[in-house]
């Protein structure tokens, strides 16, 4: 499937017009510019219509403001504003080419290929054009054939057609061509509005456009549908937590997956973190301990007691629970330098300089890269014993080591 957006993208960037000195025209026109980029379409309108009325003739103006208006979903506006650009310059194909896009998403398909047909004529060696051509004419094959299985049947085609148009977006999806995808299983849910697998890919494909609220809608539409689907809560639950940080969301999400596959670690990690964003750390802790519990990777039992050891000593400030995880992560991997480190500085915070020494050192032999930073410590941890000269000796190699570090016997912060 070819990449209708990108190539479009492509288009407008090579062939945007070049805007001419304009005095305060100029002024208005960068302002909205800037309101643009800010994502302040209203903003960037009235900039453009004060250019507008400044330089009556000036198509940049135009052409960008009907970008702004294209944004609003003002489609009939958008189209308005390419027309008197090219009323103004008919030979510039970037203007077809623009106008041609909003064509398409108000499936006006015989203009959208007018417009492509008339950019060609203009230059007649654009592959970029041709490709956008040949995309537009099947797309609107398409259009005609659903039309067409509507009227014989009195109603939508949810059969063959509906499936293609999920497998097209789908194929789309997995290519990262998600504004084209958007389109296919839009189409594919036109078609038959009972698929919750076009509505869970659109949702994914709104997910990677960082459009998260429609995605979330999406997701919620796919559940009705199909309530046992564990991935479908998995997939929301991520949106709500990582993208709009709607923690209660996540917890109910995750909640639902745990209903649904009570025996997956993962499940109790997702929702125990999504705990710890609301600190409420108890029932953090609690899923973090039936996650390590259930876990037989080693790999992953290491990340589990990372986190629940991370809770004790940064939330809870149960450093001794906290050593505890770390002992076990270093038990799973003897190799693991960070435990011994995070465990060094534990016990560095405990006074319990000896075991503080024994566990840097031992970082230290298994190649810690934040080699500074382990000298430094132990260095602190030497002038806790009172053995000035040792820690001298590693002050000297975080010197050399390019780091700074205050006269290691000084307290402590």
């Amino acid at each position: 499937m070819k990449n209708f957006y990108l190539i479009l993208l492509l288009i407008l960037i090579t062939n945007a017009p070049v805007f001419a000195q304009i005095s305060e025209g100029e002024a208005q026109f960068n302002l909205g510019r800037q309101r643009f980029a800010e994502k302040d379409y209203d903003g960037a309108i009235r900039a453009y219509s004060e250019c507008l009325r400044l330089s009556p003739k000036q198509t940049a103006c135009y052409n960008n403001r009907a970008l702004a208006y294209r944004e609003k979903s003002n489609f009939s506006q958008s189209i308005a504003d390419y027309t008197e650009a090219i009323k103004i310059n008919p030979n510039d194909a970037s203007f077809y080419n623009a106008r041609a896009l909003v064509y398409r998403r108000v499936k006006k398909y015989d203009l959208a290929i007018a417009d492509l047909n008339a950019s060609l004529k203009i230059n007649p060696n654009d592959a970029r054009v041709k490709q956008l051509l040949d995309l537009v004419t099947s797309i609107a094959e398409d259009a005609k054939k659903v039309e067409a299985g509507e009227a014989i049947l009195g109603g939508p085609v949810t059969g063959l057609l509906a499936e293609g148009f999920f497998a097209r977006g789908k194929e789309e999806y997995e290519k990262k061509d998600d504004a084209a995808a958007v389109e296919s299983l839009s189409q594919c849910l036109r078609l038959k509005p009972d698929s919750a697998d076009c509505y869970f890919y659109r949702g994914q494909a709104y997910d990677r456009k960082s459009k998260y609220q429609e995605a979330v809608a999406d997701y919620t539409e796919a559940i009705k549908l199909q309530p046992q689907k564990v991935e479908y809560y998995r997939r929301r639950g991520m949106t709500n937590y990582y993208s709009l940080e709607k923690y209660d969301a996540a917890v109910a999400d995750f909640t639902e997956m745990i209903k649904l596959d009570p025996k997956v670690s993962s499940w109790y990690m997702q929702r125990g973190y999504a705990f710890e964003k609301k600190k409420d750390y108890q029932r953090a802790l609690d899923d973090f301990t039936r996650a390590i519990n259930l876990e037989s990777s080693g790999s992953s039992k290491k990340v589990y007691y990372g986190a629940r050891a991370g809770l004790y000593g940064d939330e809870l400030k149960n450093y001794e629970a906290s050593i505890a995880d770390l002992t076990e992560i270093i038990k799973i991997d003897p190799t693991d330098w960070m435990g011994y480190a995070n465990r060094g500085s534990l016990y560095l915070k405990n006074k319990n300089y000896e075991k503080a020494i024994a566990d840097y050192t031992e970082a230290l032999k298994l190649g810690a890269t934040l080699t500074a930073s382990m000298y430094e410590y132990r260095a602190r941890a030497y002038c806790g014993l009172g053995k000035r000269a040792l820690a001298m000796a590693d002050e000297k190699k975080v010197r050399e080591a390019g780091s700074k570090v205050e006269f290691p016997c000084q307290p402590i912060r």
